[in-house]
């Protein structure tokens, strides 16, 4: 639908998934996750089109939300696998760059539409790029707005292992925390094995 430009057929798909998410987001999250994950740098051609789409639709929040996934996988790209004392700083620096506009794209996308949870999981993933302490005020806000969201629990639960300036304590104590949700997303009760996992 996006090579063809069909951006209405496009956004109502991609808005079906959003409700889907709120109202059972223990099974509407990750298939809307999915959903944006197709939009991820395949070829070099898949930003212009995402920016085709921005310009033709500047009120469509999936415009954004599709461009801030496919921009932060460009950052990720950049950055490399490789420990960062062999990463060179033009590497991290061309992260950096994608990164912020990924994130512009995913503010925007929230201003047009701030129930969506999909552009928090970009802001989660620029923020964490510089460990534990960059992920904590996006985190209060994230969760404040979806707090039986999976997904960004882990994101945050992972960034508090002690390789990343967390501590097992702060991971319990956090996975302790979501538990009060899990009536409504029983996917969290999983969190609670994460400081075992971290520690083998």
């Amino acid at each position: 639908m996006l090579a063809m430009r069909r951006y209405q057929d496009l956004e109502n798909v991609l808005e079906q998934y959003r409700v889907t998410s709120l109202w059972n987001i223990a099974e509407g999250e990750e298939p809307l996750l999915s959903a944006y994950r197709s939009f991820l740098r395949h070829d070099s051609g898949m930003l212009a089109r995402l920016d085709a789409w921005v310009e033709s639709r500047p009120n469509a929040y999936q415009a954004y939300t599709a461009r801030a996934f496919s921009r932060a996988d460009a950052g990720l790209d950049a950055r490399g696998i490789a420990f960062a004392d062999k990463t060179k700083a033009e590497q991290f620096d061309l992260m950096d760059r994608y990164m912020r506009l990924a994130v512009a794209d995913a503010r925007r996308a929230i201003e047009l539409q701030p129930k969506s949870m999909a552009p928090y999981r970009v802001l989660f993933l620029a923020a964490g790029m510089h460990g534990a302490s960059g992920l904590s005020q996006v985190a209060v806000e994230g969760l404040s707005q979806f707090p039986a969201s999976y997904n960004l629990h882990v994101q945050v639960i992972s960034k508090l292992q002690p390789k990343w300036g967390g501590s097992y304590e702060a991971m319990a104590d956090f996975a302790q925390a979501a538990q009060e949700y899990v009536g409504t997303n029983p996917h969290l009760r999983t969190l609670l094995g994460y400081p075992d996992w971290a520690r083998a």
